[in-house]
């Protein structure tokens, strides 16, 4: 037998029962804690410029479970008046069961990709980026309870009060 027809049907061995054995059950319970996104989202929502003005916006969230429960794909798009993209993303939503911790993988139009902890709240979670030392980027989710999703942005800096940069209300419409 050749080295590639060995190869092939070790690496069929191994990679059959992991396929049909799919998401562990630790899994599957974490990403239904997230489940109530699934579903298409529309609404508006604002943007602070730079200059200090606000920017305003309209678009939708499209959420989707995706690999039979293990992960959650999330898809926006908001545009303002003039039909601009100010906000646009796709996200993925997984759970590591090493590390007992939700990860919230982003892919924004005007960022490099990036990976947060997701910390579920009581009502929605809450994900923060840090641009530097003293400097911190929060967003919080919340409505679940009121299947609203109402998503606020604010930079912390250290020494300051928290400064609001973005709020998105949205409404599910399927």
């Amino acid at each position: 037998m050749t080295t590639i027809a060995v190869t092939l049907l070790a690496s069929a061995a191994f990679v059959t029962p992991l396929q049909e054995q799919g998401p562990s059950p630790a899994e599957k319970a974490a990403i239904e804690k997230v489940g109530f996104l699934v579903g298409k989202w529309q609404g508006k929502g604002w943007v602070m410029e730079p200059s200090g003005a606000k920017a305003d916006y309209t678009g939708t969230e499209t959420v989707q479970m995706k690999l039979s429960g293990k992960a959650l794909l999330v898809e926006g798009e908001f545009k303002d008046g003039e039909g601009k993209v100010r906000h646009q993303t796709l996200a993925i939503i997984t759970y590591d069961t090493k590390t007992s911790k939700y990860q919230f993988r982003t892919y924004l139009f005007n960022q490099p990709e990036a990976v947060h902890d997701l910390i579920l709240t009581e009502d929605g979670f809450t994900w923060e980026l840090k641009p530097n030392n003293t400097t911190k980027v929060r967003f919080n989710m919340t409505g679940k309870a009121k299947q609203e999703w109402i998503e606020t942005g604010e930079v912390l800096i250290e020494g300051r009060p928290p400064m609001k940069f973005m709020e998105m209300n949205l409404k599910k419409v399927g």
